[in-house]
């Protein structure tokens, strides 16, 4: 039996959408903060995973996504959101699912692999002849691994803050 979106459910998901939607377009315009900001964008679409559900969450993310890239005229910015942090949230909860911490992080390594080689496919079909990178891509993809753990090490512990503050009301 199918469920209901109760009126609730769909005023988080647009004020969600909406709060990401604003947050992209910040780091859009700023000159520095910008990965911070998109990070932040990504933390809203966890509070819809954990308010509401991971299926709402992915609608959450490919409503900003579209939104993003029609509204917001940096479209690295919005790209980099739909391409890796905007769906990591749930990614991320089917993967701490697993419950043995040596597979899990086994398996956030090959996403974080995964996400690696979106972002160094459309590097090349976008930008390759335009900037050229004064180092290889297996340095990237040692700095980008390290940023990945930093950003899933700092996801888990705003999530549990979230989850034990602001979802208890």
């Amino acid at each position: 039996m199918r469920r209901t979106v109760s009126s609730r459910e769909l005023a988080i998901c647009g004020i969600i959408t909406a709060i990401t939607v604003l947050l992209l377009f910040l780091a859009s315009v700023a000159p520095t903060g910008r990965l911070a900001l998109v990070a932040a964008a990504s933390f809203a679409v966890a509070v819809v995973v954990m308010a509401v559900s991971p299926r709402h969450a992915m609608m959450v993310y490919v409503a900003a996504s579209v939104l993003g890239l029609v509204l917001i005229a940096n479209k690295l910015v919005v790209v980099g959101f739909a391409a890796v942090l905007g769906n990591y949230p749930v990614v991320k909860l089917y993967i701490e699912r697993i419950r043995n911490l040596p597979v899990e992080w086994c398996v956030k390594l090959v996403i974080c692999h995964i996400y690696f080689g979106l972002i160094l496919v459309l590097w090349r079909l976008f930008f390759a002849s335009v900037v050229v990178l004064p180092f290889s891509w297996w340095m990237l993809l040692l700095l980008f691994d390290a940023a990945f753990v930093v950003y899933d090490i700092a996801f888990s512990v705003l999530a549990g803050e979230i989850r034990r503050r602001l979802l208890r009301i």
